[in-house]
Formats: C-alpha cells, structure tokens, sequence
C-alpha cells in the first residue's frame, strides 16, 4: 500500500508540474505576442513613433513654407494677415520640437506622458495650420476680387 500512495503522490506531482509549466508557457507565448517581454519590440516601437514624428513635422514645415511662398505673391494685406498668423503656427512648431526633443529623451517610465503630451503638441500644430491656410485662402479670395483687376498680371 505504502508503494501505491507514494505512485498516486508522485503521479500528482508530476501532473501539478505538467500543467504549471503549459500555463506558463502560455503566459509567455501571449507575452510575446503583446510585446511585453522582447524590449526591442518596445524600443522598435518607439523608434517607428519618433520616425512618424519626424516626417510629420517636417511636412507641416514644408507646408508652412509653401503657404509663405503663396503669401508672398498675395495682396499686402493678406500677406499681413499671414505674417502674423505664421508667427502663432512658427510658437506651436518650437513646441512640437521642444516636445520631440523630451520625448526622444524620454525613459520607459515617462515615455506614455511624452508620447501624450507630443501627441497633442502635433495635434494643435497641425491644427493650427489648417486654420492658417483657411485663413490665407480666405484673405486671398476676397482680396483678389477687390484688386485683382488694379494688379498687372503675371
């Protein structure tokens, strides 16, 4: 008797291990694919974000250059209007920037509020921009129909 008891105690055991380890295993494997537990995931992660940050920037850059340009060759108080609508989209770009450079900075414990914070910095940057090109396109409009017909054309 004494053998069978030890064979049942043993058998439970070796059972108990069994289904330790697949639960483990699963654990791991669901891990995995959530990307908890390879850091390079979570680094490639954030490199992928900083690169997306980037080309956003550089696009709006790009676009407020164009819009400049355009500007340029509108009527003086359109070209007015713009210059000082530029000057509040050029604040919220040294933002965005200064929020890129904390969030290139940033730690894994602080990397979600940066992420937030540049988030809303490009938010408000590009929304800023579209309420500076509405308003250049505007100007532009009722400004070509009062003086078009006095400027040469080109």
């Amino acid at each position: 008797m004494n053998t069978a008891k030890w064979v049942a105690c043993f058998t439970g055991i070796l059972m108990s291990i069994s289904f330790t380890s697949q639960g483990a295993s699963q654990i791991i494997k669901s891990k995995e694919t959530a990307g908890e537990l390879h850091p390079q995931s979570k680094e490639s992660k954030k490199e992928t974000y900083q690169e997306t940050v980037e080309k956003r920037l550089a696009e709006v850059s790009k676009r407020m250059k164009a819009l400049e340009v355009k500007g340029e060759k509108a009527g003086e108080k359109t070209r007015v209007k713009l210059r000082e609508a530029s000057k509040e989209l050029e604040d919220k770009m040294r933002d965005a920037e200064a929020q890129f450079a904390k969030l290139k900075a940033a730690g894994a414990k602080s990397w979600n509020e940066a992420k937030s914070r540049m988030d809303a910095a490009l938010k408000d940057l590009e929304r800023s921009y579209e309420r500076t090109e509405a308003r250049f396109k505007h100007s532009s409009a009722s400004g070509t129909q009062g003086s078009n017909s006095a400027a040469p054309s080109s």
